[in-house]
């Protein structure tokens, strides 16, 4: 996250492409319950951003031990002051 504390629950590994779209731009959003959003910009800016709408609303695979997931709480704050939605 922009600025944020480098940890485990403060994080997500996306794909090169996917990247720059959540940390740099907020194009698309993970929510608390790990479903993948994006933004309407995205299509209306960029002719290829069809290419991540079949994405929108699934579920990311998330380790399954509890403590090294996202944390929900910065899941939100990421989805509420950077996504574009």
């Amino acid at each position: 996250m922009i600025g944020g504390e480098r940890a485990l629950a403060n994080g997500l590994p996306p794909r090169a492409d996917i990247h720059p779209l959540y940390y740099d731009t907020g194009y698309v959003t993970v929510t608390p319950d790990h479903r993948f959003r994006v933004s309407g910009d995205l299509f209306d800016g960029f002719r290829n951003g069809r290419e991540y709408e079949r994405f929108a609303g699934r579920e990311i695979s998330v380790p399954c031990a509890p403590g090294d997931r996202p944390d929900a709480e910065l899941l939100d704050w990421h989805a509420a002051e950077v996504f574009r939605g």
